[in-house]
This record gives C-alpha cells, sequence and structure tokens, in this order.
C-alpha cells in the first residue's frame, strides 16, 4: 500500500527581511534535498537576503539540467515545522 503514496519532502518556511530583521508572515513552500550542495531561490524570496554580485557565475547542477546564476543571496529562514517554539 505504501508504494502508491507520493511522497515528497516539502515543508513551509517563514523567511527574515535582512533589511528590517522580521519574519515574514507569509508561509513560502520549500523543497527539502539532503543532496545539495547550494539552494536555489527564486528572485521573489531572494531579494529578502543580503544579494550580491560574485566574481564568477554559480552553477547548479539538477537531474533536470545545469541552471548558471549571476547573483548570489545570503538569506535566514526558519523551517516552522521542525522548530520548538
Amino acid at each position: 500500500m505504501l508504494d502508491n503514496v507520493d511522497i515528497k519532502p516539502v515543508t513551509f518556511f517563514h523567511v527574515k527581511d535582512s533589511r528590517t530583521g522580521k519574519i515574514k508572515k507569509r508561509r513560502l513552500n520549500v523543497l527539502i534535498d539532503t543532496g545539495a550542495q547550494y539552494s536555489v531561490a527564486t528572485a521573489e524570496v531572494a531579494h529578502y537576503g543580503k544579494v550580491r554580485k560574485p566574481k564568477h557565475s554559480v552553477k547548479f547542477r539538477t537531474p533536470q539540467g545545469t541552471f548558471e546564476s549571476n547573483r548570489t543571496t545570503e538569506m535566514t529562514f526558519y523551517l516552522s515545522e521542525f522548530s520548538e517554539s
């Protein structure tokens, strides 16, 4: 029976705005990939962090192909499902 269940490692998270220091109320979806070296975020979310333009572009390899970005961001987010508070 369990073989018929489509399980996806998805949960919700909240992001902290680096400029205001406040946690945004809007819940966002996150796909958890424990084997990933980096995380990928859309521009809609990435601007809450400190966006930087590195000297060299960053490449991400996924089963769907290779993606390249000329921007990186450092951000804080909270996985409320795994929090004790």
